[in-house]
């Protein structure tokens, strides 16, 4: 045999190798995409624009990536086609009313089953502004050396 041969044995070897490792994974991956939501979290008060970041990752790829507020599509089907990404978006709750509101994450991977990971969290929306008063009105404060100091004051959450 030639050396030509032998080259074009190996090669056309690991293409069909790594084409049926990449048929093998698109038709038998049984794994679920993996998510983590940073930004908001299950129970937390939120004011302002929340900045929140999606990481995810697939053993075969991901393929899109959807959000949804109260029911409500804000992100719709965002391609990603990657192993591992990193997504972010922001949520700007002053255009919320103030109370619960649920975020879903749905991530899909782009298996030929077409497995689907979500996460839902649920978050308040608090977009009143703090305020503060002093209960008593003694302007006369003294710490001594010691001494602890006293001062009573009233916020409104």
């Amino acid at each position: 045999m030639s050396k030509f041969k032998i080259i074009f044995f190996v090669l056309m070897t690991v293409i069909v190798g790594w084409s049926g490792y990449i048929l093998y994974q698109y038709f038998f991956d049984m794994s679920y995409p993996e998510i983590i939501l940073n930004g908001v979290y299950d129970g937390s008060y939120c004011s302002g624009d929340v900045h929140c970041t999606l990481l995810g990752s697939d053993e075969y790829k991901v393929s899109n990536v959807s959000v949804l507020l109260d029911n409500e599509s804000l992100i719709k089907s965002h391609v990603i086609n990657k192993k591992h990404f990193e997504y972010s978006f922001p949520i700007a709750t002053r255009a919320l009313m103030d109370g619960k509101h649920k975020l879903k994450v749905e991530v899909q991977d782009a298996s030929f089953k077409k497995n689907v990971t979500t996460k839902e969290v649920n978050f308040i929306v608090d977009n009143v502004p703090l305020r503060a008063a002093f209960v008593t009105s003694d302007l006369l404060h003294k710490v001594f050396q010691g001494k602890t100091f006293h001062v009573q004051f009233q916020v409104n959450k």
